[in-house]
């Protein structure tokens, strides 16, 4: 009980910290809602670890003073904690964690080399070439340095899944809110519809977040903000969602380089006007070329390349130039023959993967095998189209006058021809579905939309409104759902995080860098570097006052 206690109460204050940054920095726009300010506190915290790395490592005090200044700068920006509707966001944010987390694991990318990642930056400053211990390092997510922020021994180490639950927790509040909001528009109410329904009924397991899920719900909720932005076409915006484009575009980049090409969607509402309210707003610009040369020095400092594995961004004379299995070459043919789904193929131990994935010569195994998967992900969202597209056509004959602002249909098209670059870059280069959910789910959403879109603009808004109690179904099967795993699950209560030291040997003494024994098989949270796949006779090196791995 006082584990669970503690770890609430670290989830809580996590929370009211990056609200403290966000609120702090958004003061001046306070007609936003939540969750944008909760997106602005983790990409400045993030920032902040991610400069502070190249100097110092994240220890317990750096973590504690991050922690510490975001609560004081949530006083200071005079946020509201005793607000009704926070204190019940909160507890809904709680009956949340407890769903998610009760009896469950940690993905296995997460004990593989996410949070062995954190552990590196907790425990020593940036190290060249760090990838060659661990090749999966290099193309680790803008997560785990916020992850970082929060990860000391004061904290409980399970808090360490405090980001990821907060961001699921306050997308469906947003979602719950424009869902019973009086608001007569059909189409930004059924996205709304679809996108929580989706996340409630097929991506409502803990097991299934990993580092996938922010820029997920970012993208979509950039999506959202887009099409209203669009619809409201008569409107004189000062603050237009577009200023965001910038570092939108890097803020993909630093999650997964998959989701750079959602940036397009903020085509849909280009022009003259707003590409000059981005010049002129010198913080965008500063934040935008500032945050994006760090991360890419970073990654060209951990790994040789400035976005690893891109072999087409890598520097061979630099020095530190990866080797191995962390060779780009070689993490990208791997990422690539994975993608295409080689190990559905019978006789995979026979044939030729260079030439597998040559053309299309994998699409016939991919579409027996990984695309069936696809359609069992996004099953759930297919039968809520079909009980809406039933629903709207029961309720077709009506009197009413056709909704106002209404998004013209060219606008939908060109949206669709937006996600469909981005789906077709997936397609072709990494068909697995983690990497592309963002473009696969708001190309069927759109589609719908267009294929329904001469009665959803006739259709009586309070009777489209009615459909909200999908919402509620939805997340009745959310808990339900939950809570029968917890009652037949064996696991542990709480998922193993942190193991103990001696279940650990150490390879190098400085910098400290610790393999797992084979009772636990892969790293965790540690108090040191850790890798699973050391390479035999690895060296440290001193560059400066930095190391360096060969």
């Amino acid at each position: 009980m006082t584990t669970i206690i503690s770890s609430l109460i670290g989830l809580i204050t996590i929370l009211l910290s990056i609200i403290g940054y966000g609120n702090i920095l958004n003061i001046n726009r306070r007609d936003n809602d939540l969750l944008f300010t909760i997106i602005v506190g983790y990409f400045t915290i993030g920032f902040i670890t991610l400069f502070l790395h190249f100097f110092i490592p994240i220890s317990n005090y750096v973590s504690l003073s991050i922690s510490f200044i975001g609560i004081v700068l949530l006083f200071v920006s005079r946020f509201n904690i005793l607000d009704k509707k926070f204190i019940y966001s909160v507890i809904f944010l709680i009956l949340v964690s407890i769903a998610l987390l009760g009896y469950s694991n940690h993905p296995i990318d997460a004990n593989m080399y996410h949070h062995p990642y954190v552990s590196y930056l907790n425990s020593e400053k940036i190290i060249y070439s760090i990838a060659n211990i661990e090749f999966r390092f290099g193309h680790i997510s803008f997560l785990q340095f916020v992850q970082s922020a929060f990860s000391n021994n004061f904290f409980n180490p399970l808090t360490i899944s405090s980001i990821n639950i907060i961001f699921y927790t306050f997308f469906l509040i947003y979602c719950f809110e424009i869902l019973i909001s009086k608001s007569e528009n059909n189409f930004i109410f059924l996205i709304i519809l679809f996108i929580s329904g989706f996340l409630l009924i097929k991506m409502g397991r803990y097991r299934e977040f990993g580092n996938d899920l922010i820029p997920f719900l970012v993208g979509f909720y950039f999506l959202i903000r887009t099409i209203k932005e669009k619809l409201l076409v008569n409107q004189n915006f000062k603050d237009s969602v577009f200023l965001f484009m910038p570092i939108y575009s890097s803020f993909m980049l630093s999650h997964k380089v998959t989701y750079v090409f959602s940036t397009l969607i903020f085509f849909l509402i280009l022009n003259k006007s707003r590409m000059k309210q981005i010049f002129k707003n010198k913080y965008i610009i500063i934040t935008f070329f500032t945050f994006s040369s760090i991360w890419l020095l970073k990654s060209y400092i951990e790994t040789s390349c400035l976005v690893y594995p891109i072999v087409q961004t890598c520097i061979k004379n630099s020095g530190w130039y990866l080797t191995g299995m962390a060779d780009p070459s070689n993490a990208i043919w791997l990422s690539e023959v994975w993608a295409k789904g080689f190990i559905d193929n019978p006789n995979w131990e026979n044939i030729d993967l260079n030439n597998y994935i040559k053309n299309f010569n994998w699409f016939s195994t991919w579409i027996e095998n990984h695309f069936i998967k696809i359609l069992e992900k996004v099953s759930p969202l297919l039968i809520l189209m079909v009980i809406i597209s039933s629903y709207l056509f029961i309720n077709k004959e009506n009197k009413q006058k056709i909704i106002r602002n209404k998004i013209d249909i060219k606008a939908l098209f060109f949206m669709l021809i937006l996600i469909s670059f981005g789906l077709f870059i997936w397609f072709f280069n990494s068909p697995l579905f983690r990497y592309g959910t963002f473009y696969i789910v708001s190309f069927i959403i759109i589609i719908f939309l267009i294929t329904h879109y001469i009665i959803i603009n006739k259709s009586d808004f309070i009777k489209i409104k009615k459909l909200k109690i999908l919402f509620f179904i939805s997340l009745i099967f959310f808990f339900s759902k939950n809570i029968n795993r917890q009652i037949n699950s064996e696991n542990n209560y709480l998922p193993l995080t942190k193991p103990l030291h001696d279940n650990y040997e150490v390879l190098y003494d400085q910098p400290r860098i610790i393999s797992p024994k084979s009772e636990i098989g892969v790293c965790y949270l540690t108090n040191h570097i850790c890798s699973h796949e050391i390479p035999v006779g690895f060296k440290v090196l001193k560059k400066n006052k930095y190391f360096l791995i060969k």
